[in-house]
């Protein structure tokens, strides 16, 4: 919240402001916690979920998809088809002995076999070859 202070420095006027302070538009505190956002929403994969889980190679098979109708988004088409929308749901036992092992990217992740081991660049037309 940005405020004025005003300053009353004239002996002569003393009820009169000669001038005013404004406070700055970013405190330390809001600073902070604009910090802290951007390092939670780069923690999360595009799902929404945190990477750390939803990437972790012991969650594999853990999660299913629960689909839900967006009554607005489809009041907003004009072909009247549903407008439907997945949200992961984690599986995982509640039961479970313990935390996951601690996250780490190559070694607690699951490769993508259909694309590990394609060559980069643009796909190769066998037929020209």
């Amino acid at each position: 919240m940005i405020t004025t202070t005003f300053v009353y420095d004239d002996p002569q006027h003393p009820d009169r402001p000669t001038g005013t302070i404004p406070s700055p538009p970013w405190a330390n505190e809001d600073v902070a916690l604009l910090l802290a956002l951007d390092a939670y929403d780069s923690s999360l994969c595009a799902c929404g979920e945190p990477r750390a889980t939803a990437w972790h190679s012991e969650m594999d098979g853990w999660w299913e998809s629960q689909t839900f109708v967006c009554h607005a988004c489809t009041a907003k088409r004009d072909d009247g088809q549903n407008v439907v929308y997945a949200i992961p749901v984690d599986t995982y036992p509640a039961d479970r002995k313990g935390p996951l092992p601690p996250f780490r990217i190559g070694a607690t992740t699951t490769s993508d076999d259909k694309h590990a081991h394609q060559p980069a660049g643009p796909p190769v037309d066998a037929s020209m070859a």
